[in-house]
């Protein structure tokens, strides 16, 4: 059984009783979907999603529209907010995560965004009513101790903004009632399709739909994407004590080349790629901190790339005593789609020190990307 189906019976039987006990005789009284409704500010990511579910077999599509964005802005809040405090609580996170790519990361039902009074109604109440940070909240799994409670409502109200901007664009859209009517024939052909032969007489139709939709959405201005008012990675990325290593320079100026190296010396270093990226100052102060006789630098960079944010953070650097292996890897900030300002081309580098002991093998690496915030005009 895949950990979704085993997920959800689990929680089915959970939100059952502890609804029932909540709630008392009024939970044989109302609809379940009515009554998660009620309860949705306090509920976490995994409980919104099944919940919306429930109303979705309830055939209450406002109200699974309404679980479903709730439910990705608690997400996107919470695995911003709680970074998880083991690996066992990264796999419960990363489940988080697959359900919202998987399965939960759409806008829900057509319907009650084609009708406006419904839509305005939708925004409203979402915009009216944020999610609650209550001090017994769990997100689902244990985090570090590091967890910036004081800047959860901000980081909630950044997302509900991303969210806000895509599903009103998308409301105006479906308000129209050419684009709806191919929208929901071009929903009927692929729902369910697998590969579609280019000789089918499918693909003409759907390129017709698609011409349709084109022309009836001309004029409708998405805009720009809304500014972060939080800069969460500045606090997420941050490591703490109990990571056991420090970020101690980034930039766009690295080399051409894609290099990874370790540092077991100051000579080394001074002789380095690294040194031709600092001033003599700033290499100075960096290497004076470095207990080489302890402590090992480790510098990452990863060549050419473009749409940069200019922020680069070190997520891991480990020393694995077993293997006398390190393991470094960094995020990139790349500029997310809307932006008024256009990213940045560079060279992104990145250099940590964490402890270890002698250097037997190469350098494990990774690279990812991360939707940085828009930069304020």
């Amino acid at each position: 059984m895949s950990y979704l189906a085993s997920f959800r019976i689990v929680f089915l039987v959970t939100l059952a009783f502890t609804l029932a006990a909540s709630c008392g005789a009024e939970s044989v009284e109302k609809p379940r979907c009515e009554q998660t409704v009620g309860k949705r500010l306090s509920l976490n990511a995994f409980e919104l999603f099944e919940a919306a579910e429930v109303c979705a077999l309830e055939e209450k599509r406002f109200q699974t529209n309404l679980l479903l964005l709730t439910g990705q802005v608690r997400a996107m809040t919470d695995m911003t907010v709680f970074q998880p405090a083991n690996d066992d609580d990264k796999d419960r996170m990363g489940e988080l995560y697959g359900l919202i790519y998987a399965v939960y990361g759409g806008l829900g039902f057509d319907e009650p965004y084609a009708a406006k009074s419904e839509s305005d109604e939708l925004f409203r109440t979402l915009l009216a009513n944020p999610i609650e940070l209550e001090a017994s909240y769990n997100p689902g799994w244990s985090y570090k101790s590091n967890a910036r409670m004081d800047l959860y409502d901000g980081v909630a109200s950044d997302q509900l903004a991303v969210r806000l901007w895509n599903v009103q664009h998308l409301a105006k859209l479906l308000q129209i009632p050419a684009y709806f009517e191919a929208h929901q024939a071009m929903n009927n052909i692929t729902r369910g399709q697998g590969a579609i032969d280019v000789n089918s007489p499918v693909v003409d139709e759907m390129g017709r739909l698609r011409a349709v939709m084109s022309e009836a959405s001309e004029g409708v201005e998405k805009g720009p994407a809304p500014i972060a008012t939080v800069a969460a990675y500045e606090f997420y990325f941050e490591p703490t004590e109990e990571d056991g290593f420090r970020q101690v320079a980034s930039g766009l100026n690295g080399p051409e080349e894609a290099q990874y190296n370790l540092y077991k010396s100051e000579d080394d270093v001074r002789t380095s790629w690294v040194a031709s990226l600092l001033s003599a100052e700033d290499l100075g102060a960096i290497l004076a901190d470095i207990d080489f006789e302890t402590e090992t630098l480790g510098a990452m960079a990863i060549g050419k790339r473009s749409n940069l944010s200019g922020n680069i953070y070190v997520t891991n650097f480990d020393y694995n005593s077993e293997f006398g292996s390190y393991s470094m890897d960094i995020a990139i900030g790349m500029l997310p789609e809307g932006c008024e300002a256009e990213g940045t081309e560079g060279h992104p580098f990145a250099l940590s020190v964490t402890s270890g002991g002698e250097i037997t093998s190469s350098l494990g690496r990774g690279s990812n990307n991360f939707p940085d915030r828009c930069p304020v005009p």
